[in-house]
């Protein structure tokens, strides 16, 4: 594995290279490897034959495809300006190929596979000694045509398949940050009717740099972690057969078995590890500008992360054991719900529950196989704990945000709940209990405004609130709207004129003018 898409497979009787891709940045800088890798193409091994999958620019990097030889073979779809472009270098052997018609390069057999109908791309078969590898690329053939493939050229021993539903033009084109259930389906099908002795995750090594990083939040919905889980529920033996590859890692294999072997390519080495959390799909971070916490000291980690923490790990769990046939629907979709928790100076603190057979399981930090995820300030968090503040505020503020693309995995593919799933924290702090605690506490700060206020006036709030009938009526507290207009008036210069004026003006004794009352229905 060199990076993304770009492989060398090596056998005894040649080799193929396949998409090349020697520089990290590519898509004119928009996009580069992930993980980022140095490529020394000094010592690259000698190959035989070179492979172009389709037009997409990180598959036909002209410039990385301007350092090949020119008169080695590359084998294109036929794609008429691929053709030109390679002419247009001086490579003298190009040669395109057409669906399952092989072609022979020493004693290599490469087969083109098909994609999706109407496509100028291909998958390719490799097969020598025995072994079969199928490098499907970004194809997604029917399942027709996979059974055809399957009929044709017998089982498949390593199959490097695309597995992440991307979203990479879905930015641009105005598409909301969805989860692709539909695209998923599909990719879990097709790896599981082609059931291979050994999956590679293949064609999924990059990320978006520069201006265009913002989109990493978007581009991925998918985590590798996640995807293998998946499997485990599709078909638990393929999922212990998934190898994943970085840059510089390889692959043996022969009729008798398959191993893996990390850091074995002495030409390629990663720059940075490989972590999830660099291209973790934030919908949430589309939706508006940054969540903020804007209440200072009082929201900081220091004063409030002990609550927060006894909230999601000690009270959320006993609430959702106490209230189990609630969430019966959560616990058989296996909800993964990530609560992100926003504090005073941009910090964070991430929670993650997960419902399994035992109940509700909370655990501080992120987690890949996450499905869900909540997105909070901490000084609302604190408040609604409090019952200072209402859920209804909560929803309405923008300093909670939800998102849900709950699923499951099953022998029987991919299932999406048709009811939504509701946030626990929501049935916690949103109940009636909690709005009752609200309205409680609203309550007893309006009553202590209202007795403050009648101190001032100098009336005993115990001697008026204890016995309102014996009070005489013209000592008891009242706005007066008139006298409030008067005095408002009064400070711009306008003389209030006697309503009774306003008959002789055309007003009717019932306040309307003549014409009013001409266009009364009654």
């Amino acid at each position: 594995m060199l990076g993304h898409a770009n492989l060398l497979i090596r056998t005894d009787g040649g080799a193929v290279l396949f998409d090349p891709l020697f520089h990290d940045e590519h898509h004119e800088g928009v996009y580069d490897v992930y993980p980022p890798r140095r490529v020394d193409i000094q010592a690259l091994p000698d190959f035989d034959v070179v492979v172009l999958s389709h037009a997409h620019a990180d598959h036909f990097d002209l410039p990385s495809i301007s350092l090949l030889p020119r008169r080695i073979p590359v084998l294109v779809p036929a794609d008429p300006d691929m053709i030109a472009c390679l002419r247009g270098l001086g490579f003298a052997q190009v040669v395109p190929v057409e669906d399952l018609e092989p072609v022979t390069i020493g004693e290599l057999e490469l087969v083109p596979t098909p994609a999706s109908a109407g496509a100028r791309e291909h998958g390719f078969l490799v097969r020598h000694g025995g072994v079969t590898v199928w490098n499907m690329v970004d194809t997604f053939p029917s399942l027709s045509a996979i059974d055809g493939v399957l009929r044709a050229f017998g089982a498949i021993d390593v199959l490097l398949a695309p597995w992440q539903p991307l979203h990479d033009t879905g930015v641009s084109s105005g598409i909301g940050p969805q989860f692709p259930h539909r695209m998923y389906s599909r990719i879990l099908a097709m790896i599981g009717r082609i059931n291979p002795r050994v999956l590679v995750p293949g064609a999924c090594g990059f990320w978006a740099i520069g201006v265009a990083a913002w989109t990493n939040a978007a581009l991925f919905p998918l985590t590798r972690e996640r995807f293998v889980s998946d499997l485990a529920g599709l078909d638990p033996d393929l999922a212990q057969r998934v190898l994943t590859l970085e840059p510089g890692d390889a692959i043996t294999a022969s009729p008798r078995g398959i191993s893996h072997e990390q850091g074995l390519l002495n030409y390629v080495s990663t720059t940075r590890d490989y972590d999830w959390r660099d291209r973790a799909f934030r919908p949430l971070d589309l939706l508006g500008p940054p969540l903020q916490e804007h209440r200072g000291e009082t929201a900081s980690v220091g004063e409030c992360e002990a609550a927060i923490q006894s909230l999601f790990e000690d009270v959320l769990p006993e609430f959702i054991a106490e209230n189990s046939g609630a969430f019966s629907l959560h616990q058989r979709w296996q909800l993964v719900r990530q609560y992100e928790v926003v504090f005073d100076a941009g910090e964070r603190r991430y929670w993650t529950t997960r419902f399994e057979d035992g109940g509700l399981v909370a655990a501080p930090g992120e987690d890949p196989l996450r499905t869900a995820y909540t997105v909070i300030s901490a000084g609302l968090l604190i408040g609604l704990i409090a019952g200072s503040v209402s859920w209804e505020y909560a929803e309405m503020s923008g300093e909670l945000r939800r998102f849900d693309f709950s699923y499951i995995v099953d022998e029987r593919g991919l299932h999406v709940p048709q009811l939504g799933l509701a946030d626990p924290l929501a049935a916690l702090l949103g109940s009636q209990s909690s709005l009752e605690q609200f309205r409680a506490n609203k309550i007893e700060a309006l009553d202590g405004e209202y007795r403050e206020a009648l101190a001032k006036m100098g009336i005993d709030p115990d001697e008026l609130l204890a016995s309102p009938d014996d009070v005489p009526r013209s000592r008891t507290p009242l706005i007066d709207p008139t006298a409030i207009a008067a005095s408002v008036m009064e400070r711009i210069n306008i003389v209030p004129k006697d309503l009774d004026t306003k008959k002789s003006e055309g007003y009717g004794s019932a306040g309307k003018s003549a014409q009013d009352e001409k266009l009364d229905p009654s």
